[in-house]
């Protein structure tokens, strides 16, 4: 099941990049298609280094683990600068958020390369990307929030980022806080809900990226009317 799962997902990811060169989309979400190609690449090496490397494919395994996970962070800036950084009333929301991820990032990027061989085992990196994940969680929680709040318009594609990636990090943050309480009791089916998620959320980029789809004119919804109209008052 896992097998199968990993290279649906490796052929499914490799479509999403394909797709992107062949449209030109790399071009409008550069950070989007960045993360993609490092995931790629790094699950390519993963086969590469299975096969023909065992002894190293422990260590490697858990290096490419955590830089796919903070290059996957270039999804929620994507959003951003497509979605929250075009409303002027929301702009200062959004530097906030952007600047909790870069602090997120540097931090635990910071604990991991400190302490590498720590956290080259189960039970450690478990919580590592569990902690990770949660902060993800927060901050997607916080983007969709604020993007509510402010009536902030979304096109097909930032919002199929946006779906895609929420899904996965929900997937990830119950799958890792159910492994690190019960490690041993949930090593079988259970351990299949992340990379399924994971396969659904490429599925969801593969769908909403299909085609280029430009995101809407930020409209005057009453409260960014009221923020300018105070702004104007004062």
């Amino acid at each position: 099941m896992s097998f199968a799962l990993g290279y649906v997902g490796t052929v499914t990811l490799a479509l999403v990049a394909i797709r992107g060169i062949w449209t030109g989309l790399w071009k409008t979400y550069p950070l989007f298609y960045a993360q993609i190609a490092c995931s790629l690449i790094a699950t390519v090496f993963d086969i590469w280094v299975w096969w023909r490397h065992p002894a190293a494919y422990r260590w490697w395994y858990w290096d490419a683990q955590f830089a796919t996970m903070v290059a996957a962070c270039a999804n929620l800036v994507e959003v951003i600068r497509h979605g929250l950084a075009k409303c002027p009333a929301a702009r200062r929301f959004a530097k906030s958020v952007r600047y909790v991820l870069y602090a997120a990032v540097v931090g635990f990027s910071f604990a991991y390369i400190t302490h590498l061989n720590d956290w080259r085992r189960v039970l450690t990196f478990v919580s590592l990307e569990r902690d990770f994940r949660a902060i993800q969680a927060l901050l997607v929680v916080a983007l969709v929030g604020g993007i509510f709040y402010f009536g902030v318009p979304l096109g097909r594609n930032v919002k199929g980022i946006l779906v895609g990636y929420g899904i996965y990090v929900g997937a990830s943050l119950v799958t890792l806080a159910i492994e690190s309480r019960f490690p041993a009791a949930f090593l079988g089916v259970w351990n299949q809900m992340q990379p399924l998620a994971y396969n659904l959320t490429l599925l969801i980029y593969l769908i909403s990226l299909w085609r280029y789809s430009p995101v809407p004119s930020p409209e005057l919804g009453p409260r960014v009317r009221t923020a300018r109209q105070e702004s104007f008052v004062s």
